[in-house]
């Protein structure tokens, strides 16, 4: 039994030692180089410290170690940038260094290495080329996609009209039509009320958004994919994203065997046109422009697009109800520049006419801050940020909520306060440190499409309805875990003017 014990203890010391001579060669090569920041234990480095929302853990540690710090996630030295002046010598000062994307177990799982988002390099490059053309193409930007979003929200006012005076959750009615946006712009096609197929893919993209958060586990130590019963859940996400990949792969298929050149007028049919003019022009080459890209991209617009959506508008029409004198002014605006005859459109926003809306709008993305860890980049080279050695691939994790609240950057940052973004000149103007949507060349390629649905979104129900929440202390503004924060569901009261 001695014997036993002592052998136990002999592995036990050894497995110890082997850390730290491991964490001491490290600390060695790299460590003394990088940021400083706080020890974690073996294996698990600080995860254990890190809260379900990670964004607040950080905001600690910013208070402890300044605007830059390490952090030890499992195996894995993750450096934190968590004001404006590090993620401004990042994204925009060194830009293209920091484009890249590190190694994220859930993130390449999800994506299978094929989307914009998750790509780096020429590849990235040009499939981020060939999106944002392709979307031009389809009208974002212009009167052909402000007509697909205006019959959206009619079909939204429409709904609405028949629940008036009664308590509703919006989440539903926005996340259909909203998608119904998505697939006219990507795929021609419509969905139905009660239509299955948008219900199941809802589900799917809902529980795909939980599963990918940053914080997951899995992602730093990827072995616990094997530990039974099912791998941390690893297994059914898979299977669950296997289950996007086929029915986005339907779509082309059905689009590959109707293809016709010349009369392409959705955005599959130009990115086909697309693949087909790359063929022809690297015959014999390696083609990076295919399908599967197709596939990849269009998972980027319907997983992350949808969802990102209607969550920022879902803690708008929650902030306004708790805010309810920023409702006033919206609809007080609204009524005099648009009148009660029309609802508001693009140009009305676009002429500058709707300041207040539009600053409204601003301040629902800083408060909400749904995105508060920016997708994590890495350097594609080993570079020195403020002293600091950060080696090739280290991944550089940028806290945006920490930006969004620093009360260097913003007055009263925990009250909700539109008129923070308007000018002397009455202008709403939206200052390089509000970066909904990240910054510098990988900006989000829906920036344009979201900025429009939302402009048209809230200024139109704000002008047909009054939206208000009875009983507002049993409202919470503690968001949900997800890839994004969303609201918990809620309810309001829905009434026409």
């Amino acid at each position: 039994m001695l014997g036993e014990y002592l052998k136990l203890w002999t592995i036990l010391a050894t497995l110890v030692v082997i850390w730290l001579l491991t964490s001491m060669w490290k600390w060695i090569k790299v460590g003394r180089y990088l940021p400083p920041g706080p020890w974690g234990l073996p294996v698990v480095g600080y995860l254990p410290w890190i809260n379900s929302l990670a964004f607040l853990t950080f905001e600690e540690l910013r208070k402890k170690y300044g605007s830059i710090f390490s952090v030890n996630l499992g195996p894995t030295t993750a450096v934190v940038l968590a004001d404006w002046k590090a993620i401004k010598a990042t994204l925009v000062d060194k830009s293209m260094i920091f484009s890249g994307r590190p190694y994220h177990h859930t993130f390449e799982t999800a994506t299978k290495r094929c989307t914009v988002s998750f790509n780096d390099g020429k590849v990235w490059h040009d499939q981020r080329r060939l999106t944002i053309k392709c979307l031009r193409k389809v009208g974002v930007g212009r009167t052909k996609m402000e007509e697909i979003v205006s019959h959206s929200i009619d079909n939204i006012i429409d709904h609405l009209k028949t629940k008036n005076n009664q308590m509703v959750s919006l989440e539903d009615v926005l996340f259909k039509n909203v998608m119904s946006i998505l697939w006219k712009m990507v795929a021609n096609k419509t969905f139905a009320d009660g239509d299955k197929e948008c219900d199941e893919f809802e589900k799917m993209v809902t529980q795909i958004m939980i599963s990918i958060r940053s914080n997951n586990p899995i992602n730093f130590m990827p072995w616990l994919r094997f530990i039974p019963p099912n791998g941390f859940g690893h297994w059914d996400f898979v299977a669950l994203n296997n289950k996007i990949y086929e029915f986005l792969n339907k779509q082309i298929n059905i689009h590959l065997s109707n293809w016709k050149e010349g009369l392409e007028d959705d955005f599959i049919d130009h990115y086909i046109a697309a693949i087909k003019e790359h063929e022809k022009q690297t015959l014999g080459e390696e083609k990076h422009l295919n399908t599967k890209r197709l596939t990849g991209t269009l998972w980027d617009l319907f997983v992350a697009g949808t969802d990102t959506t209607v969550t920022t508008a879902l803690w708008g029409f929650l902030y306004i109800c708790l805010w309810p004198e920023v409702q006033k002014k919206a609809q007080k605006e609204l009524d005099e520049v648009i009148g009660r005859e029309r609802l508001p459109c693009l140009s009305d926003f676009q002429s500058g006419k709707l300041p207040y809306v539009d600053a409204m709008i601003m301040e629902v993305h800083r408060f909400a801050s749904i995105v508060p860890l920016s997708l994590v980049h890495c350097p594609l080279d080993t570079v020195e940020i403020f002293g600091y050695k950060i080696p090739k691939r280290t991944p550089c994790i940028q806290s945006i909520y920490n930006v969004h609240f620093d009360p260097e950057l913003w007055v009263e940052p925990k009250t909700f306060n539109p008129e923070r973004f308007i000018n002397d000149k009455n202008e709403a103007k939206s200052p390089p440190y509000l970066m909904p949507f990240s910054i510098g060349p990988r900006i989000c390629i829906g920036e344009s499409l979201a900025t429009q649905e939302l402009r048209l979104l809230f200024g139109s129900l704000l002008h047909k309805f009054n939206f208000s929440i009875p009983n507002k202390q049993n409202i919470s503004i503690v968001p949900q875990v997800s890839l994004v924060v969303k609201p918990k569901p809620y309810k309001l009261l829905v009434q026409l003017r």
